[in-house]
C-alpha cells in the first residue's frame, strides 16, 4: 500500500528568484505497478513559510482554486505559516500547487508537502481563520 511520505523543499525568499518549477511529481504519484488509475483523486497538505501572511496568500490560493476542479481550504497558522489542504486529480491538484508557487513564490522561502488520504464529500475551496 502506499504510504504518505513528507517532502521538503526550499524555494526562493524575497528578492531571489524561484529555480523553476517541481519536477518530482513522479514520486507523489504511484504508479500504475502499485494499482492506482493516473486519474485517481489525491490529497495534498502542503506547509508554506516564509512571509506569507499579510500578503493576500489565502484569497490568492482561494482564487487559484475557483479557476480548477479542486476542493479544500486554506488557513494561517499560528506560527506565521500558511496551510493548505487540496484535493483533486493528481493533474489539477499538481497544476494549483504550481500555480500558487507562481502567483505567491516571492513571499514563499520552503514548504513541506505530505499526500493524505483523500476526503468524500468536500466541495469547494474555502478560506478558515
Amino acid at each position: 500500500m502506499f504510504q504518505p511520505r513528507k517532502r521538503f523543499l526550499t524555494l526562493g525568499g524575497p528578492g531571489r528568484a524561484l529555480k523553476g518549477p517541481r519536477t518530482d511529481s513522479a514520486v507523489l504519484e504511484p504508479g500504475p505497478a502499485a494499482g492506482y488509475k493516473s486519474t485517481m483523486e489525491c490529497r495534498r497538505s502542503v506547509r508554506y513559510t516564509g512571509r506569507v501572511q499579510g500578503v493576500g496568500f489565502r484569497f490568492t490560493a482561494r482564487s487559484i482554486a475557483s479557476g480548477q476542479a479542486v476542493t479544500g481550504w486554506v488557513r494561517n497558522e499560528v506560527d506565521g505559516s500558511v496551510r493548505l489542504q487540496v484535493q483533486g486529480s493528481a493533474a489539477e491538484v499538481e497544476a494549483f500547487l504550481a500555480s500558487v508557487r507562481e502567483r505567491m513564490g516571492r513571499w514563499i522561502t520552503a514548504e513541506a508537502v505530505q499526500d493524505m488520504e483523500s476526503l468524500d464529500g468536500e466541495s469547494g475551496f474555502q478560506v478558515r481563520s
